[in-house]
């Protein structure tokens, strides 16, 4: 549900018409991390414009709370460095991620193998159990008197 869910919040799969299954992980990723780095390459190219423009919202009148350029300056450079240090870290993330991923999809024989041979032991159990059963009521069996074995006694 969350892959369909961030699926469909990206231009490809947001009108519901292809569908999403669990092997389009990877794909929904790298859309994503595309759609990411766009909008941080957008950002830090508008980088101090945008600032200028938030903190004008944010001070009121630009005319009566003066602005200056250092200020934009330091808060635009805080901001560059937020926005390199999310470039930096978002690939190695999503290689990480895909990475993860990608061994689970090549280990998902070897755990089909493993619950074969789980449930193969839980069958050697069994089996072994009831041999031991029928082995506990053989001697019983053996001295059991039939007719073959009955002895007409004297009287």
């Amino acid at each position: 549900p969350e892959l369909e869910t961030l699926a469909r919040k990206m231009p490809i799969w947001a009108d519901g018409e292809v569908p999403v299954s669990r092997l389009d992980t990877a794909r929904v990723l790298l859309e994503y991390l595309r759609i990411y780095e766009c909008s941080l390459k957008e950002f830090r190219d508008y980088l101090y414009f945008d600032t200028r423009q938030e903190e004008r919202d944010n001070r009121g009148d630009f005319e009566v709370t003066p602005f200056f350029f250092s200020d934009l300056m330091d808060e635009g450079i805080e901001r560059a460095e937020i926005i390199k240090e999310e470039q930096t870290v978002v690939r190695e993330a999503l290689h990480r991620t895909l990475t993860l991923i990608g061994a689970f999809d090549r280990l998902k024989p070897l755990e089909a193998e493993l619950v074969c041979m789980q449930k193969f032991s839980l069958d050697v159990r069994n089996a072994a159990a009831l041999t031991a059963e029928t082995s506990a009521c053989m001697p019983r069996i053996w001295n059991a008197k039939d007719v073959l074995r009955d002895y007409k006694e004297d009287d």
